[in-house]
């Protein structure tokens, strides 16, 4: 391991980050470690539970040089914009949406 080649190197390990985060959030629902911690959730931009499909595109572009690093420029990330989802705060969530007393 010690004469691998770095750019190699590197490609497995992103690889395999890729790979945790994705296996993370499908089996979580959308919620990786990070969002457990902050009380948040990936949901799809119409609100309802991404596919499988969408948490690998979401966790696919991580991998693209530079877009992921620079994601934080908009409003949204650009693994958001191109997968469709969004990021929402739990708390905030529930109570917008709870039903209001009568």
């Amino acid at each position: 391991m010690k004469n691998i080649n770095p750019l190699l190197d590197r490609g497995i390990t992103l690889s395999c980050y890729v790979l945790f985060m994705f296996l993370i959030e499908t089996l979580t629902k959308g919620r990786s470690i990070g969002k457990m911690i902050t009380g948040t959730r990936v949901i799809m931009i119409d609100g309802t539970k991404p596919t499988t499909k969408n948490y690998f595109i979401r966790n696919i572009i991580r991998m693209l040089p530079f877009i992921y690093q620079l994601s934080f420029l908009g409003e949204n990330g650009f693994h958001d914009n191109w997968s469709n989802t969004r990021v929402v705060n739990l708390k905030i969530m529930r109570l917008k949406y709870r039903p209001k007393a009568i």
